[in-house]
């Protein structure tokens, strides 16, 4: 993790037929249900294999201005989060306020109530945050669509970083357009320095934001050398910001 003076990264947690989403472009807040429930200062491994969702390539974490793309539908938005090295951990339920249905985007506000200081000195790797849309702060959705975090909401050609704890397990991903089809590989590397919250970091490359927001699939495999084992996720993609 790096130490910086002035904060300048951005962070940003089922569609409909097509994969297309109308969204107007707004920004509106959302509050938690309840207390934000965090720690920070032990080791915490993530229960999932996908522990992370962003798109953009900002290099600092700002914790004043975090993000999410939303879609029109459900009303509860489950963020969770983990660093790099495991000591800090969060999950959260937000309320999404009338006014975001319609928008692409929300703020998550606070994002964090104790450790505003120890986040504001990570930088974009060193912390992987989840969000998902649900129907109540239970946060069971068994087909979840899943909503990233915006580093660079300004953005209209972003790049899609996944968060993965394999278990040193081999991995291989594969981002599809759920409307025009077209697939593209992820190149898949481990972060630098410890990896107790996740040990890979997966990226696609070029993904251009239209006029509308769209879902598209991942789809990845974990070797372990014995067997295979499949997954998707459908993700997101909000509209291009005006302008």
């Amino acid at each position: 993790m790096k130490m910086r003076g002035l904060l300048l990264g951005v962070l940003l947690w089922h569609g409909t037929a097509g994969g297309a989403l109308r969204a107007e472009q707004t920004v509106a807040t959302a509050a938690p249900l309840g207390e934000v429930n965090e720690t920070y200062g032990r080791s915490d491994v993530a229960g999932g294999d996908l522990v992370g969702l962003s798109i953009g390539s900002a290099e600092w974490f700002d914790p004043q201005n975090v993000r999410i793309a939303v879609s029109p539908k459900d009303s509860v938005l489950c963020v969770s989060a983990i660093s790099r090295d495991g000591l800090y951990f969060a999950r959260t339920p937000y309320q999404k306020p009338p006014e975001a249905f319609g928008a692409r985007e929300v703020r998550l506000t606070p994002f964090t109530v104790k450790f505003e200081d120890q986040l504001s000195n990570f930088n974009m790797s060193d912390i992987a945050l989840l969000a998902l849309q649900a129907s109540s702060a239970e946060c069971f959705e068994p087909d979840a669509l899943y909503l990233p975090l915006l580093e660079q909401p300004e953005a209209t050609i972003v790049r899609l970083n996944a968060y993965f704890n394999t278990g040193n397990q081999d991995i291989a991903m594969t981002l599809t357009d759920d409307g025009s089809g077209r697939q593209t590989a992820a190149r898949c590397s481990k972060p630098d320095g410890a990896r107790i919250g996740y040990d890979v970091i997966c990226r696609v490359y070029g993904l251009k934001l239209g006029n509308q927001g769209r879902t598209v699939t991942l789809d990845f495999t974990l070797d372990d050398g014995l067997q295979t084992t499949p997954l998707s996720y459908k993700i997101l993609l909000p509209s291009a910001p005006e302008g």
